[in-house]
C-alpha cells in the first residue's frame, strides 16, 4: 500500500486541531459531553416561598477525551502543545463534527493530561487528555 492509497476520514476539528482516522492514524475524541444551563435569581419573601426569576442562560460547557498515541500515528506532545497554546492565548475556535458546527464559538478553559507511556529518554508515547471548552459569547 502506497501513501496515496491511504484514505483519511476527517471526523471534524476544533480550530486547527483535526479529528481524523485512517489506516495509519487515529486522532479523534470520545466521551463528549455538552451541557447547557438556565440562570435564575432567587428572591426571598416574608412568610412565603422564595420567588424564582428567570434571568437568562449561562455559557454552555463541553468536554471530551482524546487518546493520543504514537502507536496510532499521532505525535502526542505536538497536539498537547497546540491545545495548551489555544488555552493560554484565549484562542476562540469553532468546533466541527462531521459537517455540523457545534454551538457557536468556544474557548479552551481546562486541560487535564494523563501520561500513559514514556520512553526511557523521556519522549511521550501516549497520553489521554480531557479538554474542557466554554461557549464564547
Amino acid at each position: 500500500m502506497s501513501k496515496t492509497d491511504i484514505t483519511v476520514a476527517t471526523v471534524g476539528c476544533l480550530g486547527n486541531i483535526p479529528f481524523k482516522v485512517s489506516s495509519k492514524t487515529y486522532q479523534t475524541f470520545q466521551d463528549m459531553s455538552w451541557s447547557s444551563e438556565a440562570s435564575y435569581s432567587t428572591h426571598g419573601r416574608h412568610g412565603k416561598k422564595e420567588l424564582l426569576e428567570f434571568t437568562g442562560f449561562k455559557a454552555d460547557e463541553l468536554s471530551f477525551n482524546m487518546f493520543l498515541s504514537a502507536f496510532l500515528g499521532v505525535k502526542p506532545y505536538k497536539v498537547l502543545e497546540k491545545l495548551n497554546k489555544m488555552m493560554k492565548k484565549g484562542s476562540i475556535a469553532t468546533l466541527v463534527i462531521g459537517k455540523d458546527i457545534i454551538g457557536t464559538k468556544w474557548v479552551v478553559t481546562k486541560l487535564s493530561r494523563s501520561f500513559k507511556h514514556v520512553y526511557k529518554d523521556g519522549a511521550l508515547i501516549s497520553c489521554e487528555v480531557t479538554v474542557t471548552l466554554k461557549e464564547y459569547t
